[in-house]
C-alpha cells in the first residue's frame, strides 16, 4: 500500500505537486466515493429540486476554462459568484481542447480557419496523476440556468479538488464540466480532430496567469490538444510563434 502510495506521490511530484501520505489517502478515497455520486446529464434534468429538496442553497462548482477568467464569466455570473472564486487543483481528469464549439456563439471571434474551433472539455481518467487546475466557486441555484445556456452538452458529476493556496487542507468534492465523447449516442459536441480556438485559448490562458507563473505552468502542462498527448505548453511555441495574443478590440470575454 505504501509503496503505491509512493509511486503515486512521485508521479504527482513530476507535475509540480507534493502531497502527504495522508493527503494522498483521502484524495483516493474520494475518489472511490464519486463514483457512486449521481451524473446529471446535459441538461441536468431535476438538479434544482434535488438541491432544494437537500435545503442546498449553492454547488461547489468547477472552472477550467473560459470560466477561469472573470471578465469572460462575468458574460454568465454575478458578481456575488465571480467573489467566490478559489484556486484549485482537481484530480483523475485530463484536460483537453476536444469540445467543438457552437458556430451560434458569440462571445468569442471567428475561428482562423474550421477546425479550429475547439474548448475545452475534461476527459475522466480515475488516476490520481492526471490532474487539472482552475478555480472552484459557490455557484446559487438562481444562476444555474444562465450556467446551462452557456455550457452546452456538458454533464455535470463530482471530482476531487484541492485548495490551491491551503494547499494542505482536506481535500473536498465539487462539480466539473464534461463531455462524455466515449459515449456514441450522447449528442456531445466532441471532435478528435479539432484544433483549439485562437481567442478562447488566449482568454482561458489569460485566466489561469493571473493565479501565477506556476499556477500558469501547470495549465500549460496538464491542458491536450484533441489527442490527448500534446500539451499546448508545447503546441503553442509553434502556433504563438511572437506571443499569445492577450486582448481582441472587438471582444474581451
Amino acid at each position: 500500500m505504501y509503496e503505491n502510495l509512493n509511486i503515486m506521490r512521485n508521479k504527482l511530484k513530476q507535475k509540480g505537486l507534493s502531497l502527504k501520505r495522508v493527503q494522498t489517502k483521502t484524495v483516493l478515497r474520494l475518489m472511490q466515493k464519486t463514483e457512486k455520486e449521481p451524473i446529471y446529464a446535459y441538461p441536468w434534468e431535476n438538479l434544482e429540486k434535488y438541491l432544494q429538496a437537500k435545503k442546498q442553497t449553492h454547488i461547489s462548482f468547477i472552472g477550467y476554462g473560459s470560466l477561469v477568467n472573470p471578465s469572460s464569466a462575468a458574460i454568465t455570473l454575478n458578481n456575488q459568484s465571480l467573489q467566490t472564486y478559489k484556486p484549485i487543483i482537481v484530480f483523475g481528469v485530463r484536460r483537453i481542447f476536444n469540445y467543438k464549439m457552437p458556430e451560434n456563439v458569440s462571445r468569442y471571434n471567428p475561428p482562423i480557419h474550421s477546425m479550429a474551433r475547439a474548448a475545452l472539455n475534461v476527459r475522466v481518467t480515475g488516476k490520481i496523476e492526471d490532474i487539472v487546475n482552475g478555480i472552484v466557486m459557490k455557484l446559487s441555484i438562481d444562476e444555474i440556468p444562465a450556467v446551462r445556456r452557456r455550457e452546452k452538452e456538458y454533464d455535470l458529476m463530482s471530482v476531487v479538488c484541492l485548495d490551491w493556496v491551503k494547499f494542505e487542507s482536506t481535500p473536498f468534492l465539487a462539480y466539473i464540466l464534461r463531455c462524455p465523447d466515449e459515449l456514441p449516442e450522447h449528442p456531445c459536441y466532441s471532435n478528435n480532430e479539432l484544433m483549439p480556438h485562437h481567442h478562447y485559448y488566449s482568454i482561458c490562458r489569460e485566466g489561469a496567469a493571473q493565479f501565477g507563473e506556476k499556477f500558469l505552468e501547470i495549465w500549460l502542462k496538464t491542458t491536450y490538444l484533441a489527442d490527448g498527448i500534446t500539451s499546448v505548453y508545447k503546441w503553442e511555441k509553434k502556433e504563438f510563434r511572437e506571443g499569445v495574443k492577450w486582448k481582441n478590440q472587438e471582444d474581451s470575454g
